[in-house]
């Protein structure tokens, strides 16, 4: 549980293979939420390596649904 009161953004992928310049402007858009005062989740080099390649339907809903149902999740957020 988030007990610092600041809004959880979780991020996820939910279509087509990200290309590198689309990472980097996920990487900033991170930075720009942080300096907002919210706590970004699934932000992270492995999550950034999954979201290059293109993953079954299965593999992004749960994803998704793994989120969704994570009570320290306030704002879920497509890439």
């Amino acid at each position: 549980m988030n007990f610092d009161n600041r809004k959880t953004v979780a991020l996820y992928s939910p279509s087509v293979p990200l290309k590198e310049h689309r990472i980097g402007y996920v990487k900033e858009g991170v930075k720009i939420l942080e300096s907002w005062g919210y706590r970004v989740i699934n932000a992270a080099e492995e999550n950034y390596d999954k979201w290059r390649v293109l993953r079954s339907k299965k593999e992004r809903l749960n994803e998704i649904y793994s989120l969704l149902v994570n009570d320290d999740v306030d704002i879920l957020m497509a890439t």
